[in-house]
């Protein structure tokens, strides 16, 4: 009875162990996708920088997943390419304003959410469109502060960095896209 026991958890360990064999650790990407490239962005914005940041962000995004890597287009399965498409600045909390004048009540913002919206195609070497989005939206918050301009600028950036992590999961994991 005891020569049983080791041989039939032997057995039991062989049977739980094969049966994860297929699994692959990280993400999938698009099927048929070994190693993709990021090619230019293109700024409709004109805002400076923007095209860098965005590229780099993207590049960053799939560098870090690490479950495919990145080549030259002439040498990638499929390339992306990313336009911005826009940004927004709106009030998202506001103070009320205090003045001498008691009839009038005035508010401002005080705290202000930068959107940054692009599109992307992830294009084959013999151009087949395998993924195309026309509307991805990175958001970011601010402060109205004395240097308004340099908060906004790092809104732009940090809404950019999201929108290439939302771009990044429809690449690399798609089946994860709501």
């Amino acid at each position: 009875m005891s020569k049983w026991i080791p041989a039939s958890s032997l057995l039991c360990l062989v049977l739980i162990l094969s049966s994860c064999s297929s699994y692959k650790l990280g993400n999938q990407p698009i099927a048929g996708i070994k190693s993709i490239a990021v090619a230019k962005v293109v700024d409709t914005t004109n805002e400076p920088r923007a095209a860098i940041t965005l590229q780099k962000a993207i590049r960053g995004q799939i560098v870090n997943d690490a479950s495919i890597p990145i080549k030259p287009p002439y040498q990638a399965d499929a390339t992306i390419y990313a336009i911005i498409k826009s940004f927004s600045s709106s009030g998202i909390s506001a103070r009320k304003n205090i003045s001498e004048d008691d009839d009038q009540e005035t508010y401002s913002s005080n705290q202000w959410q930068m959107s940054a919206t692009i599109s992307f195609k992830l294009i084959t070497r013999k151009g087949e469109v395998l993924a195309e989005v026309d509307q991805i939206i990175g958001t970011s918050e601010y402060p109205d502060a004395l240097d308004l301009t340099t908060f906004k600028e790092n809104a732009q950036k940090l809404a950019l960095k999201q929108a290439a992590y939302k771009l990044s999961t429809y690449v690399l994991n798609p089946w994860e896209v709501e």
